[in-house]
């Protein structure tokens, strides 16, 4: 679905394992299979890092209208939906 590379994903996992932002879980679908979860210091580094593109984000648009504010987010919708068009994938939104 994502088109990514397996070696790609694998060595992002272990630097994230690595740093403790995430740890193993069994698949209760799977004996095998593991997934994923959010540790407590992800859970802040996480926080931390979404506040500060919200804070360089607020000085980039300071200045700026809310109609340009959103006229920049039509915009990047209309882009990324036009990507994904192109690439025939609808990326998750939430």
């Amino acid at each position: 679905m994502f088109q990514l590379d397996a070696s790609t994903v694998n060595r992002q996992a272990a630097a994230m394992l690595r740093a403790g932002v995430v740890q193993r879980i069994p698949d209760p679908d799977s004996g095998v299979a593991r997934k994923f979860a959010i540790t407590p210091a992800g859970d802040e580094a996480l926080t931390a890092d979404r506040s500060r593109h919200q804070d360089g984000l607020d000085r980039v648009l300071k200045g700026w209208t809310e109609a340009e504010v959103a006229e920049l987010a039509r915009a990047l919708t209309r882009l990324n939906r036009s990507i994904e068009d192109l690439q025939g994938v609808v990326w998750p939104r939430g």
